[in-house]
């Protein structure tokens, strides 16, 4: 009898960020937000792409599962032809998210455990061609609803705000979002208009992550003066 694969671990980097967003958890858990967490839908979204909120969204998801006692969904939602997140968790690319909001495959079949206990994850999959996707993703809030009422907690990956994307449907029924902003590479004009953006859309903002930042200035300056030396 041949023993059954474990299902594959994060990758270290996904892994040692989650320790870096466990405060966000904190706050959020303080605040109410843990005592249904079935009921969350919460988006991890960027003014811009390359701010690195696939890495955010993933490792905040290891996170908030090993935070509560209920189970955890992370759902990639993206065009892109080489999504990360399958690759972050060792998990196979196809089918995902568009084939099963194209009727291609069942979301059971699709979605895929992880090592994390309580965390599964459902990939982009293939995006169809534009002109497809465009009329498949306005059913994207309905398939979330039928989602979230059987997977406990949804956390969404989402493509960034700008330009205008698939982003601005799919934060619809949303419960909140987590901006995420790369050090150095948003400016303060632009972190405001996604602001407005969420403002306009009735999207609450739970938090902002501040991706890659370096402080500026000595390491002994950084230092808590009250700690004592190791």
């Amino acid at each position: 009898m041949t023993k059954p694969q474990s299902p594959p671990r994060p990758s270290p980097r996904v892994a040692g960020s989650s320790r870096a967003v466990e405060t966000l958890w904190a706050k959020l858990l303080r605040n109410g937000l843990g005592s249904r967490p079935e009921t969350l839908r919460i988006a991890f979204v960027s003014p811009l792409p390359r701010q690195g909120t696939t890495t955010v969204a993933a490792s905040a998801a290891v996170s908030f599962a090993r935070s509560v006692n209920s189970r955890v969904l992370l759902l990639e939602l993206t065009r892109r032809r080489r999504p990360g997140l399958a690759r972050m968790f060792g998990l196979r690319r196809s089918p995902g998210f568009w084939e099963v909001l194209g009727d291609q495959e069942a979301f059971a079949h699709s979605v895929q455990p992880t090592a994390v206990p309580g965390l599964s994850v459902l990939p982009a999959g293939r995006p169809p061609r534009d002109a497809i996707a465009n009329s498949l993703v306005v059913r994207a809030p309905q398939l979330l609803d039928e989602i979230e009422a059987r997977s406990g907690a949804v956390l969404l990956d989402l493509p960034a705000l700008f330009p205008p994307s698939d982003a601005l449907v799919l934060l619809r029924g949303v419960t909140g979002a987590v901006l995420v902003l790369r050090s150095r590479k948003v400016t303060r004009g632009v972190a405001e208009s996604a602001k407005r953006v969420l403002g306009d859309l009735d999207v609450p903002i739970f938090g902002v992550v501040l991706n890659r930042y370096r402080p500026v200035g000595p390491s002994w300056l950084m230092r808590d003066p009250w700690l004592p030396k190791t």
